[in-house]
């Protein structure tokens, strides 16, 4: 049986030197992981304009700790944040 350990596919459409698409769950060779970056990102850590991660940097996010403009998270920090925990200039959240 083959544990899984990593998964990373990058788009070969490139906008200004970043992929369209990068979708990482990949580890280096250090056992630290790669982060995700580009238009679209997808994985545990990632950087881009639209991201999907646990740990995310992006305009619009929906990750579990996001730091953008619009977050969807579970702890956001951004101008507009719904989230259990957010800081903000609007904030629809349970605390913040």
């Amino acid at each position: 049986m083959k544990i899984w350990d990593s998964l990373e596919y990058k788009s070969k459409t490139r906008i200004m030197g970043f992929p369209l698409v990068h979708i990482s769950f990949k580890w280096g060779p250090d056992r630290k992981p790669i982060p995700s970056n580009g238009i679209i990102t997808i994985g545990r850590f990632g950087i881009g304009i639209i991201n999907v991660s646990q740990f995310g940097i992006g305009i619009i996010n929906v990750s579990q700790f996001g730091i953008g403009i619009i977050n969807v998270s579970q702890f956001g920090i951004g101008v507009i944040n719904i989230a259990q925990f957010g800081i903000g200039l609007i904030n629809i959240s349970q605390f913040g």
